[in-house]
């Protein structure tokens, strides 16, 4: 059994940080709205509110999942090193891979989210958050057999087909 890593992912920086730095800066300004602006309750509320969005976003980015593939296993850890899951490859029984578009009036953005189906669960992989997004599906998916069924309802569920 060679549980020698083949695949490390590599964590797309720009997106971690926007999460991370988005986080921090929206907690710090819900942290300023609650004291400085606390003789209103507008004030108090919505300090409140940013620091609650500012602390998800943070957490958000601490529970971050770094990916290594194995011969045998999806391994799922922290961005600490700390072994979150283990998954059999062999669990897998199929996947499916959405195109999402983000249109803005500067340009437009396409990232792609596989989902990995086994029995009783599935795990998402989005292409913003791995640089080598395409090499990870290409090791998770040689041996297994697209959910055209799973794509349909997809794009049925939100209004795309």
């Amino acid at each position: 059994m060679n549980n020698k890593v083949k695949i490390k992912s590599e964590i797309n920086y720009s997106s971690f940080s926007i999460i991370l730095i988005g986080g921090i800066v929206v907690l710090c300004l819900g942290i300023f709205s609650f004291l400085k602006l606390s003789e209103n309750n507008i004030g108090i509320y919505s300090g409140i509110i940013l620091s609650l969005i500012g602390a998800y976003f943070i957490y958000k980015a601490l529970i971050f999942d770094t990916l290594e593939i194995t011969d045998k296993k999806l391994i799922v850890k922290s961005i600490f090193g700390k072994t979150k899951k283990e998954i059999n490859i062999d669990e897998f029984i199929s996947y499916n891979e959405i195109e999402k578009h983000y249109n803005t009036k500067y340009s437009n953005v396409v990232n792609w989210d596989l989902t990995l189906f086994t029995k009783t669960s599935k795990y998402i992989i989005s292409s913003t958050n791995y640089k080598n997004y395409t090499k990870l599906k290409k090791q998770l998916t040689e041996k297994l057999s697209r959910n055209i069924c799973s794509e349909k309802k997809w794009n049925r569920n939100n209004g795309l087909g």
